[in-house]
């Protein structure tokens, strides 16, 4: 699953809908898992994971929810940001491991 790669122009602001229904198509067949992000509408996704408009709660909630345990890889970043982005994707993956339940947070 990339997050960052499955919504096409003008669909961030469904951004929700059209991750709940991603997910609700293959969410049990997820094997493996991408950590970037998008910087504006209509972009494949070319940031580093936090520094864009994906909303990592909902999709780290979502990957949880399905039962995903696997790897979580890291890309589109560049050596620097490596500490920034763990750090980032440890906070909201402990957050969502406690709460187990999807995030209220609004989309951007």
């Amino acid at each position: 699953m990339d997050a960052a790669n499955i919504f096409h122009t003008g669909e961030l602001a469904r951004m929700s809908e059209v991750l709940d229904e991603a997910f609700a198509l293959i969410g049990k067949d997820i094997v493996l898992a991408h950590a970037k992000d998008l910087s504006h509408d209509g972009d494949a996704g070319h940031e580093a994971a936090g520094h864009g408009k994906l909303n990592y709660d909902r999709y780290l909630s979502l990957l949880h929810a399905s039962g995903f345990r696997g790897p979580l890889l890291l890309h589109g970043l560049s050596e620097a940001q490596i500490p920034g982005c763990v750090a980032f994707l440890r906070e909201k993956l402990a957050r969502v491991a406690k709460k187990g339940t999807l995030s209220s947070n609004q989309d951007e």
